[in-house]
């Protein structure tokens, strides 16, 4: 008798799941990380991050080359005061009213 043993991972690296949410108080200029390069004391930049800013300040993206194609990424401000992303070099890419 043979014994089989069936791979149920298909024996591929698993990663780890996908941080969907974040609930930003931004109480100053920050910088995000992508989650597998981030601790947890960061903040990750996730799909879905609601933003209530008590005063106008920047969020930092990090690289982009660091991250796979396709990353995407929603604001949502929820404060009376604008945001503004910028690239990890201090670019702006937009401003959120």
């Amino acid at each position: 008798m043979t014994n089989t043993y069936t791979q149920i991972f298909g024996g591929t690296t698993i990663y780890p799941s996908d941080v969907t949410y974040l609930a930003l108080a931004l109480t100053a200029d920050i910088t995000l990380e992508w989650p597998l390069e981030s601790n947890v004391t960061n903040a990750p930049a996730a799909r879905i991050i609601d933003v209530t800013p008590t005063g106008a300040y920047s969020i930092f993206l990090p690289p982009a080359d660091q991250t796979g194609t396709g990353q995407t990424i929603l604001f949502n401000n929820l404060g009376p005061n604008t945001i503004t992303v910028k690239n990890s070099v201090g670019s702006t890419l937009l401003s959120i009213a």
